[in-house]
């Protein structure tokens, strides 16, 4: 049931049920095809242009670094980790959260499409 409405909220997304979340959940989808795009592209550049090797030999050759050095650039990778969490995780994962649960499942979106449909708008006063 929690999968089927997780489910529901994508399909209310992409179906434009709401012009502002579908223009924000586009926005992220755009930057998210940018990024792995460039990324893509500067992998293929690299390898164009001999670079892929070298990089393949550093990441093999850190892994040949003496294993007190290979703690230390470990510790350093779980620091900087810790410090990425403390300072955009939480807030981030929370904004995640409200915006999702913001979101309409299949009921609340047709509730919100008969709304939108029928409801009774007042007509303004006569006057004589």
């Amino acid at each position: 049931a929690e999968v089927a409405q997780q489910l529901e909220k994508l399909k209310y997304i992409v179906a434009l049920g709401d012009p502002c979340m579908s223009a924000i959940c586009g926005s992220i989808v755009l930057v998210l095809a940018v990024a792995s795009s460039a990324v893509i592209r500067l992998l293929s550049t690299a390898r164009w242009w001999g670079c892929l090797r070298t990089y393949v030999w550093l990441a093999g050759s850190c892994q040949l670094l003496p294993r007190s050095l290979r703690k230390m650039i470990g510790r350093a990778r779980t620091l900087a980790q810790e410090l990425h969490r403390q300072y955009f995780g939480q807030v981030l994962q929370q904004r995640m959260g409200y915006f999702w649960q913001r979101l309409p499942d299949a009921i609340e979106a047709s509730h919100l499409h008969l709304c939108e449909r029928f409801v009774y708008e007042p007509s303004p006063p006569r006057t004589s």
